[in-house]
């Protein structure tokens, strides 16, 4: 009887972590991150309960059981601690609470900066906190929040996240040099195959076709492989795309490519074609139902 409960614990317990985990994360790309994190978590440990079983069945599943109870120990500390971030984020949405959202933000920073070993968690919050405070219009904020991250502690792909996050600051502000920098930086760290090495292609085309280095440009973009399922690189490249065409003249085709885009992907081509003026930028502000712009 008691084989057979360690059994059902051991079969049900990774199910369970992760629906808690999927539960605990309500912003979809952290969700995901956390979940492929779990799951390779999962397989290693149950990967080294195999050579027990070379031994004895009974061993092996206490091995595992012990193993998916550690896991399960992590998740619930993992979901208290995106339900303290969910709180803070919250307050700092709210009109009428952002003052108290964003000490509750240092405070939390502050906790996750004195934790050893919590680096991954550190630069997931970091960065939804930068996010928060670039929406509310504190850009400065939100850089000083990612440059006390020590990048030279981190691993390479999460020092490349937040090197980008400072260059797409950067290009929200018309900082190209800066935007250049971290951009390099972000492209110097990022693993190859990485979403990032993406990211940092389409923010260096898009510097390029604002400076007029057509050509550059175009390479660039041609580098850049795989689905582009986020806005914001959909944006970036069909923006310098677009300044490449008006750049020779050809309104029409980078009026015609704009109107391509999405809602969502549209509004991030605005918003940087505001910060990073060139040549198609008032083809932006002017395209069907467009967004409140200094262009109109």
């Amino acid at each position: 009887m008691i084989v057979e409960w360690v059994l059902l614990f051991v079969l049900w317990a990774p199910v369970v972590g992760a629906l808690m985990l999927r539960a605990a994360i309500h912003d979809p790309d952290r969700s995901a991150q956390a979940l492929a994190a779990y799951v390779r978590a999962a397989i290693f440990l149950h990967a080294l309960a195999l050579p027990p079983m070379l031994v004895s069945y009974g061993v092996a599943l206490l091995v595992l059981a012990g193993f998916d109870a550690a896991l399960l120990l992590m998740v619930w500390a993992a979901r208290r601690d995106e339900q303290r971030l969910e709180l803070v984020l919250a307050a700092m949405r709210d009109p009428a609470r952002r003052d108290e959202g964003v000490r509750a933000a240092r405070e939390w920073l502050g906790v996750l900066e004195a934790r050893r070993g919590a680096s991954a968690l550190r630069v997931d919050h970091t960065l939804a906190i930068a996010r928060a405070l670039d929406e509310m219009g504190r850009t400065r904020d939100a850089e000083y929040a990612l440059e006390r991250l020590p990048r030279t502690l981190l691993a390479p792909r999460e020092a490349a996240r937040i090197s980008l996050a400072i260059a797409l600051l950067a290009v929200e502000r018309g900082e190209t040099a800066r935007a250049r920098e971290f951009t390099a930086r972000a492209l110097g760290r990022a693993p190859l195959g990485a979403p990032e090495v993406s990211t940092a292609r389409a923010v260096w085309a898009l510097l390029d076709a604002v400076d007029g280095h057509a050509r550059r440009a175009l390479i660039g973009i041609s580098r850049i492989t795989g689905v582009l399922a986020s806005p914001l690189d959909r944006a970036m490249i069909a923006l310098a795309r677009a300044h490449v065409l008006a750049g020779r003249g050809e309104a029409h085709g980078a009026r015609a490519l704009l109107r391509e885009l999405d809602a969502e992907a549209r509004a991030r081509a605005e918003r940087l074609a505001a910060s990073c003026p060139g040549p198609a930028s008032p083809l932006v502000h002017g395209l069907e139902h467009p967004l409140e712009s200094p262009y109109r």
